[in-house]
């Protein structure tokens, strides 16, 4: 045989080598998903659910649930109205006490309940005028 035959029949035999393993690994992920399916209706419940914020969204696609990560790295969870004006809030306050406000219809926070910088509770309701 000539070099040249010999060097591209080995080329040959190294790409359906690939090709050969490439549908095996294919085929047995088709089957994985298949037994997977075959289940039914039954699920198996995660162990660990991690993400940096999750939102639920109504028919038009506005966030109406945020639970989330807040810029000062602590956590944040707050609900809308049908305007998208946040009206329930659960957070920190400055002083990294737990914080949870109700907001009036126009946007202006209207109850809270916190702790100030000495821990002593705060229960403050502000007229939504």
């Amino acid at each position: 045989m000539q070099p040249d035959l010999e060097s591209r029949i080995a080329a040959l035999e190294r790409s359906n080598r690939r090709l050969r393993l490439a549908f095996s690994l294919l085929a047995a992920a088709a089957i994985a998903l298949l037994t997977m399916a075959m289940n039914g209706e039954e699920t198996t419940p995660f162990d660990d659910l991690q993400v940096r914020s999750l939102d639920v969204i109504n028919d038009e696609g506005m966030t109406v649930v945020h639970l989330g990560v807040r810029s000062s790295g602590a956590g944040g969870f707050w609900l809308t109205d049908a305007q998208g004006r946040r009206v329930v809030h659960l957070n920190q306050n400055a002083h990294g006490a737990g914080r949870v406000a109700a907001s009036a219809a126009d946007g202006k926070v209207a109850a809270e309940l916190t702790a100030d910088a000495d821990g002593q509770g705060q229960l403050n309701l502000d007229r939504a005028d």
